[in-house]
């Protein structure tokens, strides 16, 4: 059960990896304007914690066949019945979408934070 949740979670990762990478180039090409940078940044994070809150919210009515995660866990549960693996890797995917959710949020905040301050100094 424990690797089913790594790989789960690597999945999600995956994904999530793409989207950081994403960021943080427009975040450096905006790195002329610092507070905007982190301004951009900040509301781009708090949009990926929102699809990531979505995400978690539609897991259990979501057909786990057509994730990703499935790819990755087809072997290990191939045993089990199909609405036994449904209601178990939906679950999984809720946690695991919350969990980086609620990252994506506290993170979207330190840096509208920051940009709030670059504001009030500059």
């Amino acid at each position: 059960m424990e690797q089913i949740e790594k790989l789960v979670e690597l999945a999600v990762l995956r994904v999530l990896g793409f989207v950081t990478l994403a960021v943080g180039v427009l975040m450096l090409g905006l790195s002329y304007d610092l507070r905007l940078a982190f301004e951009v940044g900040g509301v781009l994070t708090l949009i990926t914690g929102g699809i990531l809150f979505l995400c978690a919210q539609a897991a259990p009515q979501r057909d786990v066949r057509k994730t990703q995660a499935w790819i990755m866990v087809k072997a290990d549960l191939s045993h089990l019945p199909r609405d036994r693996v449904q209601q178990m890797l939906s679950e999984i995917l809720r946690q695991v979408y919350l969990r980086y959710a609620k990252r994506a949020f506290w993170m979207s905040g330190g840096m509208i934070a920051v940009s709030l301050g670059l504001r009030l100094a500059l």
